[in-house]
């Protein structure tokens, strides 16, 4: 579902995406010994469900918002894989699910003199991965832009994960 109005539109979809082979590095540890062996496999079949919100609003000559909302439910199916290095070592997983979702928002600021600034941030929630999981994390970036010759350029500086709060975390 899509709204356009005249100052920002309204997007909403929900989606049922299926994988029929999930690509995925399995990490297992040979008996007796201490080193761990990370080699891609097949994990077989994963499915995600969930829902989409985008909304886009011009709120006045110079300031401009996008929130972006993303709500879904990952699903991976029982699998069980044989690394073949250094020697044959099995894993196998239960089937797996938990809902999870991330959220976006970024503002843009006209200022005078031709100059412009973005900040953006993002939360993802804790999520599911064939082997675990993954913690939540956040950001947040800003960029500043200014217009030069006569339009046809720009100098831009931009910095990424402030507040190095974008860390991720596995178990």
């Amino acid at each position: 579902y899509k709204n356009t109005y005249a100052q920002g539109s309204f997007f909403a979809a929900v989606y049922h995406r299926i994988i029929d082979g999930t690509i995925t590095r399995i990490v297992t540890q040979v008996p007796g010994s201490v080193l761990l062996y990370n080699v891609f496999q097949n994990a077989g079949r994963s499915w995600n469900t969930g829902v989409e919100f985008v909304w886009q609003q011009t709120v006045s000559k110079r300031l401009s918002l996008s929130v972006n909302a993303n709500v879904y439910r990952s699903t991976f199916a029982a699998f069980s894989v044989v690394n073949q290095y250094p020697v044959p070592t099995t894993y196998t997983a239960e089937k797996q699910q938990l809902t999870s979702g991330n959220f976006k928002l970024n503002a843009t600021v006209k200022l005078p003199g031709n100059w412009e600034t973005q900040i953006s941030s993002v939360y993802l929630s804790p999520d599911l991965l064939p082997q675990g999981r993954i913690g939540s994390r956040y950001a947040l970036d800003m960029g500043l832009k200014k217009s030069i010759q006569r339009g046809k350029g720009e100098l831009v500086l931009n910095a990424t994960d402030l507040l190095n709060t974008m860390q991720i975390r596995k178990t």
